[in-house]
């Protein structure tokens, strides 16, 4: 399932992020000091002495539109060439520095005319901490190298929840989608498909995103849309390979493995350091008798239907024997010469019988 209201949650907050001056304010000297030795992306100066939560002083960027091609073409820019540096900003602020700009429509981005790339609006960005950002290196090196258990295990590791019921379906799936982005341009790429695929697959499963997710999401499709009108003949996994590459490269490292067994050797250490008060608060809750244990047994109801029908057929089995042995003992008292007791112990049994196959019929 998808949860709407999440959704709707995360773009309420990103809209109220979108109000504070100073939160922009913030999101914009980080965002300078991450691209500080860019020489392709040019970040527009803040004035803070004229600047508070209610207004913000800056200065105003002399470029074209991102998707004015007329413009830039006039200008001599290559509108292939400005596609592919945008893509590639646009990956260096999610992979490298896990801070994104979460809405990089045509409006919000420009081309200087020294040809640099400057985005505006910083209001809304979206935050990975190292964590989320390693899961999505992880992503990224799968989705390259097409390999859909590992991306599978990626994914379940990024959602907040999910229930996969057909992993061998799940797997088909992702490798329906593979098939479809491995195409030679954009203009050959059915995104509005994809997108109908990605969320059959969301729903089937029940996968609910953290935040930062619907944020890429969203920021993605922008991008591409922007690649599309610059340049459909744009590949994506080509531009995406390069990380990928790197992502692989690092973690094939000495010093990446080493820093990863330090981390894992610093977690198990906590975690035997708290183990002791841990089993003493344990063991007080088991002397004070405030320690409960609840067990549940998945299918328990129709066991317990089970064996109560089994019951009810043997007591109707008994007493179908009892009434067969006192009709053929000619068992007084009699009407019309057949034994009172062995008649109302088959009615009863017959009765009986008749409420099981009902029951076993309705359900």
């Amino acid at each position: 399932k998808i949860n709407f209201s999440k959704i709707l949650e995360t773009f309420e907050i990103s809209i109220h992020n979108e109000l504070s001056f100073n939160n922009e304010y913030n999101n914009i000297e980080r965002f300078r000091r991450n691209f500080s030795e860019s020489e392709v992306n040019y970040v527009h100066k803040t004035y803070k002495e004229f600047s508070n939560n209610n207004m913000l002083c800056l200065e105003y960027i002399d470029g074209i539109k991102v998707t004015d091609i007329p413009r830039l073409k006039a200008e001599g820019f290559n509108t292939k060439s400005v596609a592919l540096t945008g893509f590639d900003l646009y990956m260096q602020q999610v992979l490298e520095h896990g801070f994104f700009h979460a809405d990089p429509h045509p409006g919000n981005i420009f081309v200087t005319l020294d040809g640099k790339i400057s985005f505006i609006d910083f209001g809304t960005m979206g935050i990975l901490t190292p964590f989320d950002k390693e899961l999505l290196e992880d992503f990224v090196q799968y989705l390259i190298q097409k390999d859909a258990e590992k991306l599978i295990n990626t994914l379940q590791k990024i959602a907040i929840n999910y229930s996969i019921n057909n992993e061998k379906k799940l797997q088909r799936d992702i490798y329906d989608i593979f098939e479809l982005v491995d195409m030679s341009s954009l203009q050959s790429i059915d995104i509005k498909l994809i997108i109908k695929k990605l969320k059959l697959i969301f729903q089937e499963n029940e996968v609910e995103l953290p935040d930062y997710m619907y944020l890429l999401m969203k920021g993605i499709v922008l991008i591409e849309g922007i690649g599309r009108q610059l340049d459909p003949d744009i590949n994506i996994y080509q531009i995406m390979k390069p990380y990928a590459v790197e992502i692989i490269e690092k973690k094939a490292s000495f010093r990446y493995n080493i820093l990863k067994r330090l981390s894992t050797v610093k977690e198990a250490t906590e975690v035997l350091s708290s183990l002791p008060n841990d089993l003493k608060s344990l063991i007080n809750k088991v002397k004070n008798n405030e320690l409960t244990i609840v067990h549940e047994v998945k299918g328990i109801t129709l066991i317990k239907n089970a064996i109560d029908r089994l019951v009810l057929a043997i007591i109707i089995s008994a007493l179908s024997i009892g009434s067969a042995i006192l009709v053929m003992a000619n068992m007084p008292p009699k009407v019309y010469g057949v034994p009172v007791l062995g008649f109302m112990g088959f009615a009863i049994s017959g009765f009986l019988g008749v409420k099981i196959i009902v029951a076993m019929l309705k359900k």
